[in-house]
């Protein structure tokens, strides 16, 4: 996975051609171990899922996609950010 950039989808299928697009599990990456991903995981306000939403909103389009979710530190707060 070290020296390959992420790509994010840019493009979905047309509106008039599709109404829902899905993704598989795992969409974001697939990790080697544990360790790499608890390190790769985002919040679900992070780029991959931000440039998942905005290309939905343009295309009008719903979007079912499975991702890895960063978790939060035992005892943070929901509000805190990151969380």
């Amino acid at each position: 996975m070290a020296g390959r950039s992420r790509r994010y989808p840019s493009t979905l299928p047309p509106a008039s051609r599709s109404q829902v697009v899905f993704f598989p599990e795992a969409s974001d990456y697939i990790a080697e171990g544990k360790e790499q991903s608890l390190r790769l995981a985002q919040p679900l306000s992070g780029e991959f899922m931000t440039a998942i939403r905005e290309a939905a909103k343009r295309h009008a389009v719903w979007v079912a996609v499975g991702v890895h979710q960063a978790v939060r530190p035992a005892g943070a707060r929901r509000d805190a950010p990151g969380a």
